[in-house]
């Protein structure tokens, strides 16, 4: 993988590993079952909030998914 920008990181490709994660829970608000564009919310603090109890509730999921898988539950 080439990670190219006009700035320099100690790691660049640790940054853009970190970014990919963001992109991903984004993805997944969106279309992947949480479906957040749905609501139609415009107001920053309201949008700000939902964005806060998605998140919680994403990587709740997330962690539900992986001891899933590890432990066979």
């Amino acid at each position: 993988m080439i990670v190219v920008s006009n700035f320099k990181f100690d790691d660049p490709l640790g940054m853009y590993r970190r970014c990919w994660e963001i992109e991903t829970m984004f993805g997944c608000l969106k279309t992947c079952g949480f479906r957040m564009e749905d609501t139609h919310i415009t107001d920053p603090d309201k949008i700000e909030k939902i964005m806060f109890v998605l998140a919680i509730a994403f990587c709740w999921a997330y962690r539900m998914g992986v001891s899933r898988i590890r432990y066979g539950r």
